[in-house]
Formats: structure tokens, C-alpha cells, sequence
């Protein structure tokens, strides 16, 4: 019997199951805004307390990896490398744009993952299918406008699905395109899709070192952003 831990905090929403074999035996969602230090470790113990898993029965940690919220990255990823090493179990990196895309993924159609990235930008990537460990990307994770992105979707044709935060954030823009929007249950990694192939890419590889994993950004922080912006002075 496997125990994963799995969590995503990339959005504005925490997402916590841990599960069993594959599938979740209990779920935690949190709507955390700028709050995801404050609410993840309540979040993973009550989680562990409703499944009925001590801690020290976990096979696995899964975590999402971003691209997303900057600071939501930095918690999850480190509270899941100093929980993995301090269990001596090991962790597995997700793409936050995959799992948003697992449970769409379909023969038939295209499946685009957006995540909003403010500054008018947003992270996406494309799937056309999906292995057994998860949905395969058709082309690289990216940051770019909606716009840009809105008329990748176009070109796809109404086979195309867009899910994501930044999908419903950019409604109207999307659903132009003549694309299927999911609807607001898709906007945020899914528990069942964090556990399933957490779980199955704990059995399919070795997974690798807490130390070596590292959030996705994609671009520079807003901080950093700003901290240049002021560098250079106001603009002529």
C-alpha cells in the first residue's frame, strides 16, 4: 500500500490529498490568497488527520513546481523538501500546467493549461496527449499576454479545452476563440490528478533529491521587476 502526500501551491488556492494507491482518501482546499505560509502546514496536517496517515507513513511527497504565484512556489517547494528530508522519503516535482491539464486530456482534443501571471502575462503550455505518468506538453511551458496565447487557441480549432485560473480570468478573450472553457472546478491543480501521477511517477522512476528540486518561475519575481524598473528611473 502506497501513502502520497500531495500538494500544489501555485495559485492562489492550496490544494492538499494525500492518497492511497492512487487515489485520494482525503482532500483539503484553501483559498489562501497571499496567505500560503500561514495555511499549508494546518492544511497537511489536517489532510493527514482525516486520511488516517501518521506522517511517518508517508511513501512519497508530490508537489507542485509552478509556474505560478512566486511566493506560493517558495513555500510549497521548500515545506516539501524539508518535510521529504526530514522523513528520509522521496519527492516528486509536478508541472502545475500538467496537472491542470490531466483530468482534460482526450484523444480528440487539445488541452491548454493558462495560469494567470498578472502584469497582463500568463504561464500556458499545450497538450494533445497524455502517458502514463501525465499529459505530455505539445509545446514548452511559456509566459506570455493572453492575447498572444488566445490566438494559439484560435488556431486550434473547437477541438481546443482551456482550463486554468487565467482562462477564467481572461474569459471573454478565450472564449472568442470558439474553445471550450472549463468551468471555475477546473481553475486550480485537482487533488485526484496531484495523487494520481505523484503516485505513478513514484512507481515508474526513481525520484529525485529534495535538495535538487527547484520552483519554475519562467520570468523574474514582481519584486525584482520593480527593484529594476526603479533602477532605471522614470521614463522620458
Amino acid at each position: 500500500m502506497t501513502h502520497v502526500l500531495a500538494f500544489d501551491t501555485a495559485t492562489d488556492v492550496v490544494t492538499v490529498a494525500v492518497g492511497r494507491d492512487g487515489v485520494p482518501v482525503a482532500t483539503v482546499e484553501v483559498d489562501s490568497a497571499r496567505t500560503h505560509a500561514e495555511q499549508l502546514v494546518p492544511a497537511v496536517r489536517r489532510c493527514a488527520t482525516e486520511a488516517g496517515v501518521a506522517l511517518d507513513r508517508l511513501d512519497a511527497i508530490a508537489v507542485g513546481v509552478g509556474p505560478g504565484r512566486f511566493t506560493g512556489l517558495r513555500v510549497g517547494v521548500t515545506t516539501a523538501k524539508v518535510m521529504a528530508d526530514a522523513l528520509g522519503i522521496p519527492v516528486i516535482g509536478l508541472s502545475t500546467l500538467e496537472v491542470l491539464a490531466a483530468p482534460w486530456v482526450a484523444p480528440d482534443r487539445e488541452v491548454v493549461s493558462v495560469i494567470d501571471a498578472r502584469r497582463r502575462e500568463v504561464y500556458w503550455a499545450r497538450y494533445r496527449t497524455g502517458g502514463p505518468t501525465g499529459p505530455v506538453a505539445a509545446v514548452p511551458e511559456a509566459v506570455a499576454p493572453p492575447a498572444e496565447v488566445a490566438a494559439v487557441v484560435a488556431g486550434l480549432g473547437p477541438s481546443a479545452w482551456v482550463v486554468g485560473d487565467g482562462a477564467l480570468r481572461h474569459r471573454d478573450l478565450f472564449a472568442a476563440t470558439g474553445a471550450h472553457l472549463a468551468d471555475a472546478g477546473a481553475a486550480v491543480p485537482g487533488a485526484a490528478a496531484l495523487v494520481a501521477m505523484g503516485t505513478a511517477r513514484l512507481a515508474s522512476a526513481p525520484a529525485g533529491s529534495a535538495r535538487a528540486l527547484v520552483p519554475v518561475y519562467l520570468r523574474e519575481s514582481d519584486a525584482a521587476i520593480n527593484w529594476e524598473q526603479a533602477a532605471r528611473g522614470p521614463s522620458t
